[in-house]
């Protein structure tokens, strides 16, 4: 879809709240030249994720065992970052699948938010640095998916997930193996360490193909074929963003110390599913197993023991979850590897939405959501502005420095620049004579290539010379917005 933005200096027209519809009279408008644009102004709460392809080695022999840190950069230089969290430490990997989420608090729309990931291979004497990499939030929110990557020095690839951080439900679960197959051998000295991911579909830094990424780890339970896992807990938004329908996968792997660890069976399930398998359970009556499979053999069962939603209203998912833990004295998780298995080309996984939540819906609701932005620009060439070659003029380009019109583009069009899909922006102006006719609508040149390009054709076009006139009336360019954003809504 395509959003018309009238770009100009001095006086700024906000909508705050919820959506409303501004109408403007141009006779009432200020002399001086102004900005209208809509906003939806709010700080947010954001969800953040991360994990990593192809890292590079700290040693020549051996793997690495992987842990992140993410921090935030503050705009005072003399201010140290601050630590936004770190996550697990995984073993011997060089891609590891971190199931930690964390939270950045107070995102504002608008602002510059920075953050950088540093990666660090965890060893007992000292942690060697293994690369780090900034991102920029704003950029994150703004690519497909909200999903940006970035090579780090020395090879390898970081990629952060950005999303609302919800009140989001949670789900309680607890889950016991039965009969699993042993991957020891036959048995007879030892048997399989189980432990079980929960995983959710995502597309691959390298390929981009479909992979699995896991969400949660439980801890392995030692040479037990019918192992009894820790009750646990996990908000909706984070296991499968509320979608209760959505397949997930639930895969059950044999831990080994040297991250090497060997399937032992997997199903796929939603959490619709998984609560229902309880809600069968009548008086004390078997519970309904979910059936593990492996390369289309059937390797053991998953009983649902435990299984329910809660809803917490007023407190952030990410606090009552880790209270929750606290509560049952879970055993820390195990560090180990996220072995990523690509999912099969002819899988079948069904996703359908539940009811969508209209409650006061934000900017980073709609991108996230898929939204696309395509960024137009305008710009005021009436001569209310002066003549360009005078320094009183609005539209004079100063040897230091710019004017008011290349600061309202270069300040409005970066916020928003992370946000268009293409990258590429149409600059248009009102209010000059075009063949000896006034026009309130006309392009400047082809379109612009980034906002070092919207600047480069507003000053060439003004040096070159325009005829500036009158009335300002900027209707005609509203309705060339509209129709450019029907014709956007017919191609995709």
């Amino acid at each position: 879809m395509r959003k018309s933005h009238s770009i100009e200096p001095a006086h700024i027209f906000s909508v705050t709240g919820k959506f409303t519809t501004l109408k403007v009279n141009p006779k009432h408008l200020p002399s001086r030249p102004y900005t209208l644009h809509c906003f939806y102004s709010c700080t947010m709460r954001l969800h953040l994720s991360i994990w990593a392809e192809d890292l590079p080695g700290t040693s020549i022999v051996g793997t690495p065992d992987p842990f992140a840190v993410v921090t935030v950069l503050n705009d005072d230089p003399g201010r140290r970052p601050t630590l936004v969290g770190k996550t697990e430490t995984i073993q011997n990997t060089f891609s590891p699948d971190w199931t930690k989420i964390m939270t950045l608090e107070d995102f504002e729309l608008g602002a510059s938010t920075k953050i950088v990931v540093s990666i660090y291979d965890d060893n007992k004497r000292n942690d060697v640095p293994m690369g780090s990499t900034l991102f920029d939030v704003g950029s994150v929110l703004g690519a497909k998916g909200s999903i940006l990557a970035k090579e780090i020095k020395g090879g390898g690839v970081v990629a952060v997930h950005v999303e609302p951080a919800t009140e989001s439900a949670i789900l309680h679960f607890q889950l016991q193996g039965k009969d699993l197959i042993n991957t020891e051998g036959l048995g007879l000295m030892r048997k399989s360490d189980p432990f079980f991911e929960l995983q959710r579909l995502r597309k691959s830094l390298r390929s981009g193909g479909k992979v699995w990424d896991t969400v949660f780890r439980s801890h392995p339970v030692d040479n037990d074929l019918n192992p009894l896992w820790n009750e646990s807990y996990i908000d909706l938004q984070t296991l499968c963003s509320e979608k209760r329908k959505q397949k997930l996968r639930i895969a059950v792997y044999d831990f080994e110390k040297n991250g090497k660890h060997v399937p032992m069976g997997e199903v796929k399930v939603s959490v619709e599913e998984l609560v229902a398998a309880i809600s069968k359970n009548v008086h004390g009556s078997a519970n309904t197993a979910l059936t593990l499979k492996k390369e289309g053999n059937t390797t053991g069962q998953l009983v649902v023991l435990a299984a329910n939603i809660t809803e917490e209203e007023g407190r952030s998912s990410k606090v009552v979850v880790e209270e929750l833990e606290e509560e049952i004295n879970a055993e820390a998780t195990a560090e180990m590897e996220e072995e990523i298995t690509v999912a099969a080309e002819n899988e079948e996984v069904v996703a359908e939405p539940d009811d969508l939540n209209m409650i006061s819906p934000t900017f980073v609701n709609y991108i996230a959501g898929g939204c696309k932005l395509h960024v137009v620009t305008a710009i005021d060439c009436t001569a209310t502005n002066g003549d360009p070659r005078e320094p009183n003029s609005l539209h004079f380009f100063k040897d230091k420095g710019q004017n008011d019109y290349e600061d309202a583009l270069n300040d409005i069009c970066t916020i928003l620049s992370k946000y268009d899909s293409d990258q590429q922006y149409p600059l248009l102006g009102f209010g000059a004579k075009r063949n000896n006719a006034v026009s309130h609508c006309f392009l400047f040149g082809n379109e612009a290539n980034g906002v070092d390009g919207i600047l480069k054709t507003y000053r060439d076009t003004f040096r070159a010379g325009i005829v500036m006139s009158s009335p300002r009336n900027f209707s005609e360019l509203i309705h060339a917005a509209r129709k450019e954003a029907k014709a956007q809504l017919v191609r995709s």
